[in-house]
């Protein structure tokens, strides 16, 4: 069963590794491949049909790594709107995460 706090910390190592995606690539090339990659390929395709804002938002937040703050400057909303999407994306994950 997963959790929203699981969610929330897996997110943060999703954020972590695409912030690092080139190390990590280049280092399975003489370690084995970290079990991020796994993580990050669970959550990419939990993200497959997910509504179109949902989407842009885990884009955003996860794999270009912008705070809500910039979400919110770059895509016209307010602060408390990024931080309620951020909210419906973890929901989102969660519910998709069980499923499979």
């Amino acid at each position: 069963m997963v959790t929203l706090r699981q969610v929330q910390s897996d997110l943060k190592e999703i954020r972590y590794y695409y912030s690092k995606r080139d190390m990590f690539e280049s280092a399975s090339r003489c370690i084995i491949e970290s079990g991020i990659v796994e993580k990050v390929s669970r959550y990419n395709m939990a993200m497959a049909n997910a509504p179109p804002r949902l989407y842009e938002v885990y884009y955003a937040l996860y794999v270009n790594g912008f705070t809500q703050a910039q979400y919110a400057e770059k895509f016209g909303c307010s602060v408390a709107l990024a931080k309620y999407y951020n909210r419906q994306l973890c929901a989102h994950l969660v519910q998709k995460l069980q499923e499979s």
